[in-house]
């Protein structure tokens, strides 16, 4: 009886293992997913952010041009 008894808490503990391993593993899934949703929205404001600078840079460009043709006359 003490050896059924050794394997019955054995398989319990192994299965509270197992649970606890799971839990872990989803928690685990779902946080890689907010990590990821969070990379795009970051990866999207980074290139929202440089064609704001482009756009920017060309403005400065043309100004300057303006203001070159502007002290020539």
């Amino acid at each position: 009886m003490l050896v059924g008894c050794r394997y019955a808490e054995l398989d319990r503990a192994v299965k509270e293992k197992d649970c606890s391993v799971t839990k872990l593993r989803e928690a685990a899934q779902e946080r890689e997913g907010q990590l990821q949703a969070e990379i795009r929205s970051l990866t999207a404001k980074l290139e929202q952010s440089a064609v704001s600078i482009r756009q920017l840079e060309w403005t400065a460009q043309d100004l300057q041009k303006d203001k070159s043709s502007m002290v020539e006359r």
